[in-house]
């Protein structure tokens, strides 16, 4: 099964880790596995939600349909 990468700052970014999604019904069923991101994976992430989030054409304050 593929490991479903992160997706950050407009990027795939290949996790360094992965895991395993279970089905709750089914504890044999594995959904998917997917990537834990690590402590530099998650400071992107944040930075680029930040400057996703600032300024005046920021996401924050654009319509849904733009979005």
């Amino acid at each position: 099964m593929d490991v479903h990468a992160n997706y950050v700052g407009g990027d795939w970014v290949t996790p360094g880790e992965a895991g395993d999604n279970i089905n709750p019904s089914d504890i044999s069923d594995v959904v998917g596995v997917y990537g834990r991101a690590d402590s530099d994976q998650v400071a992107d992430a944040v930075a680029a939600a930040r400057a996703a989030f600032d300024g005046a054409r920021g996401w924050a304050w654009a319509t849904p349909q733009a979005r």
